[in-house]
């Protein structure tokens, strides 16, 4: 398969510096005529209020009347009534 257009050259130089900005690694490794990327990220993990509650033995998982927020482990709006 042979290419009809070329592009700009850009794409590899945006790859690394997107994985760069994540504080990935980003690697071509040349084999011949072929090249291969080799993209890795850290891996973070973030614990969620649930996830703490069941870990400290505190209580129940949350009931499904919590809002998708709350679950998250951002902030809720307070509902007003009128």
């Amino acid at each position: 398969m042979s290419r009809t257009t070329e592009g700009s050259g850009l794409g590899l130089s945006i790859a690394k510096s997107l994985t760069q900005l994540q504080k990935g690694l980003f690697q071509i490794i040349i084999d011949g005529d072929l090249f291969k990327a080799m993209v890795a990220f850290p891996v973070e993990r973030v614990e969620h209020k649930a996830d703490k509650a069941l870990s400290d033995g505190g209580g129940n998982p949350p009931s499904e009347e919590a809002g998708e927020a709350d679950l998250a482990g951002g902030e809720q709006a307070e509902e007003k009534t009128p």
